[in-house]
């Protein structure tokens, strides 16, 4: 329990992946074709996740787009973009005591040189800093806010920046604290999206100021967009052709430069292909008969991806992994006491939100559902990370001490035996 919230359900699964065929190079052709239950309607442009913000939108930008600073299986961060990992010891992380007791970081960084997009331009700091312009934009349909009211930058030449924080968060330090945007290819739509809202009130206005934007973003995330070559990429991989309903395709950037892998990046896979399909159903089928190599962690369901297909009558073909990730199903209690509703529910004391989650019996339901393999969530972040808490305390389910709690503050049973209010 903390900032209101009962933390009541199970880790998600980051993927029940099936992977056959050779490991490192792909099948004979270098290729690997992943099959996918979701398929996003934006992809690439849309770098704010203002048009969607499916987990397969995340996977494919995985390939496509290289980060400042990544997060390795452990959770612990690795430079790409950047120099080095910002760090108190080597100078390149201050903290400074502001008012209230709070905290503002600086995080100094050095982007690496030669960095280039997928078309040759030079990827540098103008390419930063459009990326903080862009979402600090007034009425932008952001759906994080709160990182946007705390973060700043400061850049001090093509390859040197500082990105601010104030007041610090405890997660401001796990990844990249910025993202960056190709500002050579989309800085003339976006001044023609500024021009096109500009002196409208961003509240009488606000829906016609947020479509706005999204026009912008869709001009370059659409398949028409991706397939002219609009969109240009700083990862690995860039996107070849995309045929809604079907596939995706992706080819190495030979213009990437920031990672080498071990022996060169010809030695590995050269070509991505990802299949749609929008019954999980069929997505089966397409394993079963070898027509794909790995499922995307938007692939088959739990139940599909240990079916006795695979699990019994297949032994040996398939390795199934189920790998804990750092998605969580929860529920949200609002706990503040000027909400009426929240005031006559006791909702604002902590011993209802106690017994809200005394009262699940979360393990029962991972046996249940998921055979034991769905561990429980008890904080918000995962085992991995750094910042996980092991001495946290964890809710076992304890039905009696629900109904005490709920005794203390009023609650008796009622004619059908369900607790009310009195």
């Amino acid at each position: 329990m903390g900032n209101g919230y009962v933390r009541t359900t199970l880790r998600g699964l980051l993927a029940a992946a099936l992977f056959f065929g050779l490991a490192l190079a792909g099948p004979q052709d270098n290729s690997l074709v992943i099959a996918s239950s979701q398929e996003p309607n934006v992809i690439a442009g849309d770098f704010l996740a203002v048009l969607n913000n499916l987990a397969v939108s995340s996977e494919i930008a995985g390939y496509h787009d290289a980060p400042l600073i990544g997060l390795d299986l452990s959770g612990e961060n690795f430079p790409v973009l950047v120099t080095e990992l910002p760090t108190v010891q080597n100078g390149r992380v201050k903290f400074t005591d502001v008012q209230g007791g709070k905290k503002r970081l600086e995080i100094n960084l050095t982007l690496k040189e030669n960095l280039k997009w997928s078309d040759g331009q030079a990827l540098d700091t103008d390419d930063i800093a459009f990326y903080y312009e862009v979402g600090k934009a007034p009425g932008m349909p952001v759906g994080n806010p709160d990182y946007w009211d705390r973060v700043g930058l400061k850049v001090s030449d093509k390859r040197n920046f500082t990105v601010t924080f104030e007041p610090a968060s405890a997660v401001d330090l796990i990844g990249s604290p910025m993202g960056l945007a190709p500002q050579h290819a989309m800085r003339a739509e976006w001044e023609k999206a500024k021009a096109s809202v500009k002196g409208l009130d961003l509240q009488k206005d606000a829906e016609k100021i947020a479509e706005a934007y999204r026009s912008f973003f869709a001009a370059f995330s659409n398949p028409q967009a991706i397939n002219t070559g609009r969109m240009v990429y700083s990862g690995p991989f860039r996107v070849s052709r995309w045929v809604p309903g079907s596939t995706l395709e992706l080819v190495r950037n030979p213009n990437f430069s920031a990672l080498t892998p071990p022996g060169g990046a010809d030695k590995y896979v050269q070509r991505v292909a990802y299949r749609f399909f929008k019954n999980t159903n069929s997505l089966l089928v397409a394993v079963l008969g070898g027509g794909v190599d790995v499922t995307s962690s938007a692939g088959l369901d739990f139940d599909q991806a240990r079916a006795p297909q695979l699990v019994q009558r297949a032994p040996g073909r398939f390795d199934i992994w189920v790998v804990p990730g750092a998605i969580w199903e929860h529920i949200l209690l609002n706990n503040y006491s000027n909400v009426p509703r929240v005031k006559e529910l006791g909702l604002d004391d902590k011993r209802t939100r106690q017994a809200i989650i005394l009262a699940m019996n979360r393990q029962g339901l991972v046996q249940s559902f998921f055979g034991g393999l769905q561990p429980v969530a008890n904080t918000w972040m995962p085992p991995s990370y750094t910042f996980y808490n092991p001495k946290a305390r964890a809710y076992a389910y304890n039905f009696d001490q629900a109904r005490q709690l709920l005794s203390q503050m009023g609650w008796r049973p009622g004619a059908d035996g369900i607790l009310q209010r009195t």
